[in-house]
């Protein structure tokens, strides 16, 4: 039984993690200082489901250098959790290429850490895994 598997993506690094706005510090601190908007950096992320969260049942939590950085949204957390329950059964985490980089937020004119991963969470589930 393995508890760990890699999620390989398309390479768009289109899914968007949230609640990245209360982990700035830890981000801040994994790419090594302030930088300037638009640079970026590619990372290795693991994500962790979390039974036992207080908030719900289906989160995923998103790691990198053991910090974590933000969730999966409430539906990507769905659709990854339905995907292992049929796909991967014995693996707990996974681990896939994650891309942070400095963002513009217009609304509050600030520059922000945005995480962006490289895995495709689509209905017919074309994501690799490699156990």
């Amino acid at each position: 039984m393995r508890s760990w598997a890699a999620l390989i993506g398309d390479g768009t690094f289109s899914l968007e993690v949230v609640g990245v706005s209360s982990c700035q510090p830890e981000l801040e601190e994994i790419c090594g200082g302030n930088s300037r908007a638009g640079e970026e950096q590619q990372v290795l992320a693991i994500l962790v489901p979390e039974q036992t969260n207080p908030y719900s049942p289906e989160v995923v939590r998103v790691q990198i250098r053991r910090q974590t950085v933000g969730y999966l949204a409430r539906s990507d957390a769905r659709a990854l959790r339905a995907w292992m329950r049929r796909a991967t059964p014995s693996v707990k985490r996974f681990r896939c290429q994650a891309n942070i980089r400095r963002a513009w937020d217009a609304t509050e004119k600030r520059e922000y850490w945005a995480v962006y991963l490289n895995v495709c969470l689509s209905k017919d589930n074309k994501n690799g895994v490699d156990e």
